[in-house]
């Protein structure tokens, strides 16, 4: 049975205006999208792990993300330095992970209803995410209406 895809929030306007594209440079943007992309698939979600409790080996990661191991450890440092990840003997957590996908973990898609959840972001504007299937469908009426009106 095929295990089903996880995902995670990223907000473009955080990178691009608010910090990440000024400390990172492109290759270590990368390096950190790839290290998302396992704190997502990690057991324990947000923590890049091998399983609870058994960190990655530095090699073991680099080709896991598919980097070199030079750019891996100098991004890692560096995002250490600017606090956005720390490093202990469980692995590497992502700071504010589940503070940055809404204050719950995202749920795998296709399992169950799902509760709305309701962000407020300081940019003034609200994510809806991961509604049931008839706040599907009322907010695509409403989409559908906010666009026949214009």
């Amino acid at each position: 049975m095929r295990k089903q895809m996880s995902w995670f929030k990223i907000y473009p306007e955080d990178w691009l205006a608010n910090g990440l594209a000024v400390f990172l440079s492109l290759a270590e943007s990368g390096v950190f999208v790839r290290l998302q992309c396992a704190a997502s698939n990690s057991p324990t979600r947000g923590t890049i792990q091998m399983a609870p409790g058994e960190p990655y080996p530095s090699e073991t990661l680099a080709r896991k993300l598919r980097v070199k191991k030079s750019i891996l450890t100098k991004t890692l440092n560096k995002l250490e330095k600017i606090g956005r990840i720390t490093q202990d003997r469980d692995g590497i957590h992502i700071t504010n992970w589940l503070q940055d996908q809404g204050g719950v973990q995202p749920p795998l898609p296709g399992i169950g209803d799902h509760t709305r959840i309701l962000r407020k972001r300081s940019t003034g504007y609200q994510d809806k995410v991961a509604t049931t299937a008839e706040d599907v469908k009322r907010h695509r009426k409403e989409k559908a209406r906010r666009l026949s009106k214009t």
